[in-house]
This record gives C-alpha cells, structure tokens and sequence, in this order.
C-alpha cells in the first residue's frame, strides 16, 4: 500500500469485506445493526453525485450524548486514520449534513 492513498484504501477494504461477510453469512435476512447513532457535531460539505465517506471522532457533550466531530483531512494523512473512531457515509444524493443531525457512524474495526 502507498502512503498518500492508505485511508481510501483501508474504507475501501472495509465496505468490501462487510458486502462479502453479509452476502456470505446471509445476513441481509437478520436484524443487525453494524453502526452507532451519534449527534453530528459540525457541517459536513460533499459533493451531488459521489458517495463520501468521512472520518469521524466521538466524544460525549455537557447533554450526555454521543457526539461525531468530523475529521477534515486529505486520504494520505494517517494521523487522522489514528484519531479517527469510525466514519460516516454521506449519499450521492445529498449536498452535505448539517450540525445536530443524527449520523450513522460506523466504528472502525466492527
């Protein structure tokens, strides 16, 4: 793996094996729940038209919740791969999200 692409690589790799395990252990037909529900904690911009994926950091705010604070870094930066917690899946069909919005936020490792 080269550097500059290892966290675009490694969400890749990720997405893939997660389809493979679901189609192989038939777990489209179980109620499961492979994420977390969390409060955005700041705007996140992307683009119409292509799936993002964005790193996230959780914390809890002064209310007890479970906060997702965007990691805003280029796919070479592995020091945001070492902060992150997991990351959230932006649609093609959406513009961005916006601060306080409930986000699916799928743990890195699970």
């Amino acid at each position: 793996l080269f550097p500059n692409k290892l966290i675009s690589r490694m969400i890749v790799l990720n997405a893939f094996t997660s389809h493979i395990e679901n189609t192989f252990y038939n777990f489209n037909k179980v109620e499961f729940k492979p994420y977390i529900e969390a409060i955005l904690g700041l705007n996140v911009h992307s683009v119409t038209g292509r799936r993002m994926y964005q790193m996230i950091k959780l914390s809890y705010n002064e209310n007890k919740q479970l906060v997702a604070t965007p990691l805003f870094a280029k796919s070479g930066m592995i020091n945001s791969l070492k902060e992150a917690d997991g990351y959230i899946i932006l649609s093609e069909f959406v513009e961005g999200l916006i601060e306080g919005e409930k986000v699916k936020v799928y743990r890195l490792g699970d």
